[in-house]
């Protein structure tokens, strides 16, 4: 049981850490993304979630590799106490593999997916002043920005962003990609506030 125990916390925790990688793909580099995740390495990275934690589960477990000679004797004498008691080696090993390594890539990773929405955020509000005032450009010029659209419609529907380096005009994101990516960062962040509420105190402890 204590086997099972640390295997499926691992594995769980190792879960987290392979979506957080995936999302900070996904947002950070969209562009790239496909050729990163592709089938293969998802495939690679899934495996290893679940093959790995062996090592540090049953492994050690069933060989008396996590425990303490005083514990082993304590066993002998009483067998029918499941206490798990874990030697210094063993507490450092199992906790880095568990939490503390995967817990600084889900920090780093969120990190950059939060930097990255904001800056988008701010790109969306320039988008739309740009679309406002390049409409407002062509209406004075006697031009209708959009043909038969209304002013209206001009401003919601242009997405369009400037370059920083030639401040020429480029089409943009769209605006719903934006926001669901926003979301996507925001449920992100409650599961890894989640996360560190539940795992940290027990690995601290």
């Amino acid at each position: 049981w204590n086997s099972m125990d640390v295997y499926f916390s691992t594995v769980s925790i190792l879960h987290l850490c392979c979506i957080s990688v995936d999302r900070y793909y996904a947002i950070v580099q969209p562009l790239d993304y496909p050729l990163i995740m592709t089938k293969a390495r998802t495939v690679v990275m899934l495996a290893s979630v679940w093959v790995s934690p062996v090592l540090i589960s049953f492994a050690p477990i069933f060989a008396g590799w996590y425990t303490t000679a005083a514990h082993d004797r304590e066993r002998v004498r009483h067998p029918d106490v499941c206490a798990f008691v874990v030697n210094k080696q063993y507490a450092v090993v199992s906790s880095g593999v568990s939490f503390w390594v995967p817990g600084v890539i889900m920090l780093f990773t969120y990190y950059r997916i939060y930097q990255e929405a904001d800056r988008q955020e701010r790109m969306l509000y320039r988008s739309k002043v740009a679309a406002a005032l390049l409409n407002k450009h062509l209406q004075i010029n006697g031009i209708s920005a959009l043909g038969a659209l209304s002013t209206s419609d001009a401003v919601k529907d242009v997405d369009v962003e400037t370059d920083p380096d030639s401040g020429a005009f480029r089409p943009a994101a769209s605006s719903n990609k934006m926001k669901r990516e926003r979301k996507a960062a925001r449920t992100l962040g409650i599961i890894m506030s989640a996360f560190l509420a539940c795992w940290l105190p027990f690995f601290t402890w």
